[in-house]
């Protein structure tokens, strides 16, 4: 009735990875603590142990895509609010904006 999503049973993905860089930095702090596991139990991908991403970006260059944990979820790329309001304006057809308003709810619902 709100038209709000109904929550679902999975977490949306950008909540997932808050919650995984939150763990690797709690266990980050407490192994150099000594008070906590020996092992970061959310270590860094592999090929990024050695530094932060992009440590050495040439700024000529476009950044590279690199995640940084192994369990870090990807996340969705989100249509800017511009591109959106363009496109709905450019269908002729109400049917045509109601398939495209229904697809963007149900997208919204399914994350």
């Amino acid at each position: 009735m709100t038209g709000k999503s109904r929550p679902s049973r999975k977490y949306a993905a950008s909540t997932r990875a808050h919650a995984e860089t939150v763990l690797r930095a709690f266990y980050e702090y407490h192994l150099h603590a000594g008070s906590g596991p020996i092992i970061n139990l959310f270590p860094l991908d592999r090929s990024r142990r050695a530094g932060r991403a992009n440590a050495h970006h040439n700024p000529l260059e476009p950044f590279k895509k690199e995640r940084t944990g192994r369990y870090r979820p990807k996340t969705p790329k989100r249509i800017p609010d511009e591109v959106f309001n363009a496109l709905f304006a450019g269908l002729n057809h109400h049917r045509d904006r109601a398939l495209l308003a229904f697809w963007i709810s149900s997208a919204a619902r399914a994350e």
